[in-house]
C-alpha cells in the first residue's frame, strides 16, 4: 500500500495515510498461498517452506556489542536493535499472475528480492 502524508513534525504518517493508502503491488501473496490459487503449495514448495508465510522486509542489524559474521537478523528487544543499527534490509515480494498458466492451469507465481544495504558507519552509537 502507499499513501501521501505531508511532512510536519509530531505527525505519525500511518495514522495520516490510513484514510488514502492504495494498492502499490497487486497480488502480493506474501502471507501463503491464498485458497483461491489451487494446488500452489504444490507448484512452489520451496516459495513457502512448510507453509509458513514469508515476511516482506526482513531486516540485519550492526552488532557492536557482539561481533559475528554475518550479524544476526534484528529480531529481539536488545541493545542493538534499534533502527539506528540497521545495516540491511531485504525485501521480499511474491506476486500472483491474476491467471493461471494456460497450459499446465497451475497458478504462476514470481519471487522478487531486493536489498538495501546501508553503507556509512553507524555514528550514533
Amino acid at each position: 500500500m502507499r499513501g501521501v502524508a505531508q511532512k510536519a513534525s509530531l505527525h505519525d504518517p500511518a495514522a495520516d495515510t490510513s484514510s488514502q493508502l492504495v494498492p502499490f503491488v497487486q497480488n502480493v501473496v506474501n502471507n501463503a498461498c491464498p485458497p483461491s490459487l489451487p494446488g500452489c503449495q504444490t507448484a512452489y514448495p520451496l516459495i513457502f517452506p512448510g507453509g509458513a508465510p514469508v515476511p516482506i522486509f526482513s531486516f540485519i542489524c550492526d552488532t557492536p556489542i557482539t561481533s559475528q559474521y554475518p550479524a544476526p537478523a534484528c529480531r529481539s528487544a536488545l541493545a542493538d536493535n534499534s533502527p539506528a543499527n540497521i545495516r540491511d534490509v531485504g525485501i521480499t515480494l511474491i506476486v500472483a499472475a491474476p491467471l493461471p498458466d494456460a497450459a499446465t492451469g497451475l497458478p504462476r507465481l514470481v519471487q522478487l528480492s531486493g536489498r538495501g544495504r546501508r553503507v556509512n558507519p553507524n555514528l550514533y552509537q
